[in-house]
């Protein structure tokens, strides 16, 4: 296996989801559930892949 340097530019993220039951109508309030973070970003996904 061979080391490899790497350089990616572009932001990387925080993503916060948020679990809801549905979708709500047209303006509707629904309240959320759990929040889960997820790394994210262009930089970091590219980075990840």
């Amino acid at each position: 296996m061979h080391v490899y340097d790497l350089l990616v530019v572009g932001s990387a993220n925080a993503d916060l989801v948020i679990g809801v039951d549905r979708r709500p109508a047209v303006g509707e309030t629904v309240l959320g559930g759990d929040l889960a973070v997820h790394p994210g970003g262009k930089g970091g996904n590219q980075a990840v892949a």
